[in-house]
């Protein structure tokens, strides 16, 4: 519970300003959805473009739990994480993923997400991965849409 959304995004800023880049091209996949937002704002003019590759993109007000109470979530189809993970990956490399598999930190799932301070002004794209189990296809179309909605994107 100690970890929170706002320690990616502070993680993703501190990372970008230690290493001075501009012109960033910020790219998150899955639950990147409750950072790539808050990370653009706090960086401002440095990043050029957002890119969401199958994120999940609450609504202010709601949780990564809400989130997970589509029908077409993961977790209301009852998946499992060899069907989310490892759905075209033979059974050597889906055993060695599955290995690795580690607990989320419960924090940034349950956790408020909060509306971004300013609209942002850069361009979106929102990547539909069609072969996703975690986050189906139907499922990625909605949250794109969301992205461009809430988060004010261009």
């Amino acid at each position: 519970d100690q970890i929170r959304i706002a320690h990616f995004v502070d993680a993703v800023v501190h990372d970008v300003l230690h290493r001075d880049l501009r012109d960033v091209v910020l790219v998150g996949h899955s639950l990147a959805g409750l950072t790539l937002g808050h990370a653009a704002v706090r960086l401002g003019e440095r990043v050029r473009r957002v890119v969401h590759l199958s994120t999940s993109v609450p609504v202010p007000g709601q949780s990564m739990t809400d989130v997970m109470a589509h029908p077409l979530s993961p977790r209301r189809r009852g998946a499992d994480f060899a069907t989310m993970f490892c759905n075209d990956l033979d059974a050597e490399r889906t055993d060695w993923l599955l290995s690795r598999l580690g607990p989320e930190p419960p924090g940034p799932m349950s956790e408020i997400v909060e509306p971004l301070a300013t609209p942002l002004e850069v361009p979106i794209t929102y990547v539909v991965l069609e072969h996703d189990e975690a986050l189906p296809p139907a499922l990625q179309r909605i949250q794109g849409e969301l992205a461009e909605l809430l988060l004010g994107y261009a």
